[in-house]
C-alpha cells in the first residue's frame, strides 16, 4: 500500500525536441508491463478515492490500477470501457492534472499517481494483444438509430447503442471518423492511428459509418423517417473570435480552420494556401492549447 514512499512518480520517455521537430509523433511514449505494473502500485487505494469522483466520467481508477499492478490487463481493458466509451483518447489529451491527478490524494507531498499514462497503456496494449469489448450476450433489437456526427459524442453514443444491441449508423461530412479529435487535434498529441484502431473496433462491433456526406434537410428528413431515432452530435467547430478588430485582414488566420487543414493535409495530402509558412514569421495570440497547438505546427 505504502510503494509511493520508495517509488518515485514516473512518466513515459519524451521524445527529444530535436527529434519532435522532424515528424508528426507522439511527444509521449508509453510504459511497458513493467513500468506500468509499478507506477500503478503507487496508488494508495484510499478508502474515498478523490480520483474517481473528480473524474468526470467517474472511472473505476483504483480498481484498473490494481489490475494492471496485477498484470490483469484484459480485465483492467474491459473496466476502463465500463465508464468510458474512448479511455485511449482521455490517456492521452484529458487534463489529469486538473482532474484525477490534481485529485490524487498522495499528489501533496508524493507526486501524483500517472493515471492518464496507465490508463493509454492498459488500453494501447490490450488492443495490441488483440483484447476486444465482449459483445457475445447481445441480442438485437431489430432497432436502429442514425448519428449525425463522428465525434467523440457520436462515437461515446454508437458504442453504447451497440452494446445494447441498437444497430448504429454515423454520419459525417469528413472523410474521416473521430471529429476534432481527427482534425483539430495534431498528431503530435494524438497520433491518428490510434482513431483508426477505434474504428476498427467499433466496426467489430457492429456501428457503420457513412463518411464525406452532408447532412442536409432532405437527409435529415429521411434519417427520421428511416430510423427509430436520430442523435446529433455535430460538434464544437465554433470558435471564439474575441472580438479583435483586423481578424479579417489578409494573412489572418482562425486557428481552427489553420489546424483542420494542417490534420487534412497530413491525412489525406489535401493543401491549403493558408499552410504555406515556410520562412515566414508567426504571431499566435493566445496561450492555451489551441494556441500553443498553432505554435507548434507552425
Amino acid at each position: 500500500v505504502f510503494q509511493f514512499l520508495e517509488i518515485p512518480r514516473r512518466m513515459p520517455a519524451e521524445v527529444p525536441t530535436a527529434v519532435r521537430v522532424l515528424g508528426w509523433q507522439e511527444i509521449y511514449g508509453g510504459f511497458d508491463a513493467g513500468g506500468a505494473a509499478e507506477q500503478a502500485g503507487r496508488c494508495l487505494d484510499c478508502g474515498n478515492p478523490y480520483c474517481e469522483w473528480k473524474c468526470p466520467v467517474h472511472n473505476y481508477i483504483p480498481n484498473w490500477l490494481a489490475l494492471a499492478k496485477a498484470g490483469r490487463l484484459f480485465e483492467a481493458a474491459a473496466l476502463a470501457h465500463e465508464t468510458n466509451p474512448l479511455p485511449e483518447i482521455c490517456g492521452r489529451i484529458c487534463p489529469q492534472d486538473r482532474l484525477c491527478e490534481g485529485a490524487c490524494t498522495i499528489e501533496v507531498g508524493f507526486e501524483a499517481v500517472t493515471i492518464g499514462a496507465i490508463e493509454k497503456y492498459i488500453v494501447d496494449e490490450a488492443f495490441r494483444q488483440g483484447w476486444r469489448p465482449d459483445l457475445s450476450h447481445v441480442r438485437a433489437t431489430g432497432r436502429r438509430v442514425a448519428i449525425v456526427g463522428a465525434g467523440p459524442a457520436g462515437l461515446s453514443c454508437a458504442d453504447r447503442l451497440a452494446r445494447r444491441g441498437i444497430e448504429a449508423h454515423v454520419f459525417d461530412r469528413y472523410e474521416e471518423i473521430g471529429g476534432l479529435l481527427t482534425f483539430g487535434i495534431p498528431p503530435f498529441k494524438l497520433e491518428k492511428d490510434v482513431i483508426a484502431t477505434r474504428r476498427g473496433v467499433l466496426e467489430a462491433m457492429g456501428v457503420r459509418f457513412v463518411l464525406g456526406t452532408e447532412v442536409d434537410a432532405a437527409l435529415a428528413r429521411d434519417l427520421s423517417r428511416d430510423f427509430d431515432a436520430v442523435f446529433l452530435g455535430t460538434g464544437a467547430y465554433s470558435a471564439l473570435h474575441g472580438d479583435l478588430p483586423g481578424r479579417e485582414l489578409p494573412g489572418v488566420l482562425e486557428a481552427l480552420p489553420f489546424l483542420v487543414a494542417n490534420v487534412r493535409r497530413l491525412l489525406r495530402g489535401v493543401e491549403d494556401p493558408c499552410l504555406d509558412l515556410a520562412g515566414k514569421r508567426v504571431v499566435v495570440l493566445g496561450g492555451g492549447d489551441t494556441a500553443m497547438d498553432c505554435v507548434r505546427t507552425s
